[in-house]
Order: structure tokens, then C-alpha cells, then sequence
């Protein structure tokens, strides 16, 4: 008998190749996330995927996750069309108990980011210089001053940069507004942004803006004073350059080749034989 293809799936007359990188990306963005569930699928679109078939479990895309405690809430769910396969036509960001990565992994990534910039003295552009107690005094300034102008035009500012890859949220209503809060002590003419925050601009256009402090006066001890207030809003972030800083590289395990260093005795040898042919070819 021919064994079965544990890849392969039969659905009617078609048969779909499933991605077994797409299952093992489930599997370590689960255990990275700390979710417990029992079963986890991943898509980086989010807007289709197999059945899930123990509970709870998870729905993944490149940026975070949602978890169906049930399999009555995983049916029942407004935003997924579940029959033999599952799509989210508007991808499960749209689902309103999806949670971004940047929720739990937001640091690490503006961590990773800011120690390849920190060596940048880039005087026109947003660089992480000098200490952390400057940096972050830096950070808390733009934002005071960011709270206070929105305060002045929006009857509710919450300050969500903990949970959210922006910080601000203005509400009036059934109105909202996203802003990202950047302060810098350059003149101001770029900034620096995680790769959360870029996607989640890109992905809310209509309700984005970002407020910029530039020209900051900061001392040693973090206190500032002074800055200039740009503000783009709404801002559409498909109307300024990206330039790549950094990227993240997945390692394939079973294309890894680890290179021991050769012991002193056997460069010895071979330095040996080296430098014997070398005086028998004179």
C-alpha cells in the first residue's frame, strides 16, 4: 500500500500542498508568544487557513495572534467564513480580540532597532544617542507634549504605547485617531520606526498621525527642554521613504554548519608541511 503524503491534503478533486514551513513557524511563534493552546496555525497574510481542530487554539499572521478559547467561538466568529477551510477575508487583524506581537514584544523590537542605530550621528535624522535615562527622557518629553495638544481637541487621550505599537488614542465618540510619537534632538527630517509601528500605519491609513519633536535640548541627567512640533495628519506613511536599518534573519536548522577551530597541534602539522613544500619547490 502507498503511504500517504502527511503534506498533502485531499479536498474533493483538488489536492492542496500544505506548507510544513507554515506549521513549524506556528509551532515557534506559539512557544516564543507563550500561548497555551492546543493547536496553533500560522499564515503571514492572516487571511486564510486550515481548520482548527483542538481547542483552544490559535490563529496566527505575521504580527500576532487570536485565540478561540471554543470551537463554538472559533465558528461563530463575525469575522471568519469557516467551511471546509477558514478565510478572513479581511485578514483576523479584524477580529477584535486579536492581539499585535508588539503587546508582548514591542521592547525587544525597538531594542534590536536602537542598538544598530546608536553609533548613527546623524544630525538631520532621529538617532538613539547618548545614555538610556537621556533616551527615554527624551521619549517621555515628546510624549507630555504630544498629551497636551491632543488633549486640547480630543475629549479622551489614552496613552497606550505598553499595549499598542502606537501611543496615543484619541476618542471622540465613535471617532478615533492613532497617533505615533516620536522626539529627537536632530532637526527632525526622519525618524526611526519598529517594524510593528510600520505596519500598523500601513494598515490604518485613515486613522493615523504622527507627532514629531525635533530640535530637543537634553542633558546628561535626561531633563529637556525646548523642541519644535511637526504634525502630519492624517499621516500616510506610503508617502515617505523607508529605509531599511535592519532585518531579521530565520536560520534554517538543518542547513547549519557548525566549524569547530582547528586544535594548535594540527595548524602546527599543516603550517609544517606548508613551509616544507614551499623550501623543496626552491
Amino acid at each position: 500500500m502507498e503511504a500517504k503524503d502527511p503534506n498533502l491534503e485531499l479536498s474533493g478533486r483538488k489536492r492542496t500542498h500544505l506548507s510544513s514551513s507554515d506549521s513549524q513557524r506556528a509551532k515557534e511563534l506559539a512557544t516564543r508568544w507563550g500561548l497555551t493552546v492546543r493547536h496553533a496555525l500560522y499564515r503571514k497574510t492572516g487571511n486564510w487557513y486550515h481548520q482548527l481542530k483542538n481547542f483552544p487554539g490559535a490563529l496566527l499572521d505575521a504580527d500576532g495572534y487570536v485565540i478561540f478559547d471554543s470551537e463554538q467561538a472559533f465558528r461563530t466568529c463575525p469575522q471568519l467564513q469557516v467551511k471546509k477551510q477558514v478565510s478572513a477575508p479581511k485578514g483576523i487583524k479584524a477580529v477584535s480580540s486579536y492581539v499585535y506581537v508588539s503587546a508582548t514584544d514591542r521592547q525587544p523590537d525597538r531594542r534590536v532597532v536602537e542598538s544598530i542605530v546608536r553609533a548613527r550621528s546623524v544630525s538631520t535624522g532621529q538617532g538613539w544617542g547618548g545614555s538610556f535615562e537621556n533616551r527615554r527622557g527624551i521619549e517621555a518629553y515628546a510624549m507630555s507634549m504630544a498629551v497636551r495638544h491632543y488633549s486640547a481637541l480630543w475629549p479622551q487621550v489614552s496613552d497606550v504605547s505598553a499595549n499598542e505599537p502606537f501611543d496615543l488614542l484619541c476618542r471622540h465618540g465613535e471617532r478615533e485617531l492613532r497617533v505615533e510619537v516620536k522626539g529627537t534632538t536632530s532637526e527632525g527630517c526622519s525618524v526611526l520606526l519598529t517594524r510593528n509601528e510600520v505596519r500598523h500605519a500601513q494598515a490604518n491609513v485613515d486613522k493615523m498621525a504622527l507627532f514629531v519633536v525635533s530640535k530637543i535640548t537634553s542633558s546628561a541627567s535626561g531633563s529637556c527642554s525646548g523642541g519644535v512640533i511637526t504634525v502630519f495628519e492624517p499621516w500616510d506613511i506610503a508617502q515617505s521613504e523607508l529605509d531599511a536599518v535592519a532585518y531579521e534573519c530565520w536560520l534554517q536548522a538543518g542547513h547549519n554548519t557548525t566549524l569547530q577551530p582547528r586544535s594548535r597541534s594540527r595548524q602546527k602539522s599543516r603550517s609544517q608541511r606548508g613551509s616544507g613544500a614551499a623550501r623543496g619547490s626552491t
